[in-house]
């Protein structure tokens, strides 16, 4: 089995890109930690060192607050089999 790395282009042409990385943070009011999961809640056409508001809800006080992030970079993997590959 054979694995490749590399950066992909960003903006991306995703109008749901999701990805495996969480945001956590203590609340602002409550102290209360909250968290934006990137797999359920998905960025829509992210460019690279755009910012970009995101919405954090905390259940403890029911308040919600919005955090300014930047996509730096993005990893992708591959791996395969060369043995299986097939004549077309």
């Amino acid at each position: 089995m054979k694995e490749l790395k590399g950066q992909a282009d960003i903006p991306l042409d995703d109008k749901k890109f999701r990805f495996d990385a969480k945001v956590t943070e203590p609340c602002p009011s409550c102290k209360q930690e909250i968290t934006r999961d990137f797999e359920d809640n998905y960025l829509s056409y992210p460019d690279k060192n755009t910012p970009i508001n995101i919405g954090l809800w905390c259940q403890e006080c029911d308040k919600e607050f919005e955090l300014e992030i930047k996509i730096t970079s993005i990893e992708v993997s591959i791996q395969y089999d060369a043995s299986k590959m097939k004549e077309l």
